[in-house]
């Protein structure tokens, strides 16, 4: 079955996509609750091959999602370079200058090897690197966990144009970018990041800093060349699955003075932020909510984290994406519909949640069972 759930402004109460978006990430009540999700590239593969998913379909138009990514480049812009090419593997020299060896094949994350910064002396050489420029900005990803990857288009006026027409779907319009950790570890690794919170706090924080400052120059930049979007997707994998990497003590003092600028910026320029984090982010959120954060996402079920306690804690002044574990997809069909109810009634009150899974989609989800996913979450999710 094809679902062609793009709501248009004809439609009852007149919203689209991108308004109950924006009025779900804004805490405000709406006539459903959206839907959102996202996969691992061998997920789509093995459903295509299995003849349940046509190889042509836009999978927004498909599975009726309310959400469409783009994405900014906060590399120091290398060229990429692939190094070694083997039947198993790809070793490439991606634009940050990071060498990293990439399995073919296997949806997973690439193998590090090296950093291009590992003294001061290295990044101030490179640090000029980070300002704006129209490269930064593409509509398709810069950097894929699989081999199946190519350069961004880079003419602008094509950039444009796409982004017209991602607009015109009525949907809500997202960049995809890197926190000030997650864009510093990719420059130097996490065990000499981690390592220099605690000896040298005074750079981190000076590195920080510097990707903040290219975000806010860079989405200006934007702004001022006509490619606006609706909200901010950070990424920034804080997390393991029972505590954060760091302390929030820490990351209140060299993270949120960046993080609180930039939500200041983005909503002066009516653009919302929605902050990914893996793990267990609960200690987080306290920070996350003095900086003006708007959303969560995805809330991982394994690392303990439960919308139906969150809720009532901060729903108030957070908006909520995901929870729905991708364990408990598999769950018999009774269980599953038991959880889903609960947690879906319990989160959409008064406004504020979007469905998504507590990750993403993996290659061994059956396709069928995906769907009555999706089936709940519209029952569950409808007034």
């Amino acid at each position: 079955m094809l679902y062609r759930h793009h709501a248009t402004p004809q439609e009852v109460g007149g919203l689209t996509n991108r308004d109950r978006m924006r009025a779900a990430i804004r805490r405000q009540p709406t006539d459903r609750v959206p839907i959102c999700d996202s996969f691992w590239d061998k997920t789509l593969i093995n459903w295509r091959e299995e003849g349940n998913l046509p190889a042509e379909a836009d999978i927004n138009e498909f599975f009726g999602f309310e959400w469409r990514l783009v994405h900014f480049d906060s590399s120091f812009r290398f060229e990429e370079t692939i190094l070694e090419e083997t039947d198993e593997y790809v070793v490439r020299r991606n634009a940050y200058g990071t060498v990293a060896k990439y399995a073919k094949n296997v949806s997973a994350p690439a193998e590090l090897l090296e950093f291009p910064v590992s003294t001061r002396a290295d990044w101030d050489r490179l640090k000029d690197r980070l300002h704006w420029h129209p490269d930064r900005f593409a509509l398709t990803g810069f950097y894929s966990f699989t081999t199946a990857w190519t350069p961004p288009d880079q003419d602008w006026e094509a950039k444009l144009a796409g982004l017209d027409a991602l607009k015109r779907t009525g949907d809500y319009i997202a960049a995809y970018c890197y926190d000030a950790f997650e864009a510093t570890w990719r420059k130097m690794g996490h065990e000499l990041a981690l390592i220099a919170l605690m000896e040298d706090p005074a750079w981190m924080r000076e590195m920080f800093d510097a990707q903040i400052d290219l975000l806010i120059e860079g989405y200006a930049g934007m702004r001022d060349a006509g490619a606006t979007v609706d909200g901010f997707f950070m990424a920034s994998d804080l997390a393991f699955k029972t505590a954060l990497m760091f302390s929030p003590r820490l990351h209140r003092e060299l993270c949120l003075p960046g993080l609180t600028r930039l939500c200041d910026f983005l909503h002066e320029n009516d653009v919302d932020m929605i902050f990914h984090c893996d793990g267990d982010m609960s200690a987080l959120l306290p920070n996350l909510v003095d900086a003006g954060v708007d959303c969560v996402q995805p809330l991982e079920v394994p690392a303990g984290l439960d919308v139906r306690e969150l809720k009532p804690r901060y729903g108030d002044r957070l908006a909520f994406m995901g929870n729905i574990g991708v364990q408990e997809m598999r769950l018999p069909l009774p269980e599953l519909e038991a959880i889903m109810a609960e947690k879906i009634t319990v989160a959409k009150q008064g406004g504020g949640y979007i469905y998504h899974s507590d990750h993403s989609i993996p290659p061994d989800m059956p396709f069928d069972r995906y769907m009555q996913v999706l089936e709940l979450a519209r029952k569950y999710g409808s007034d």
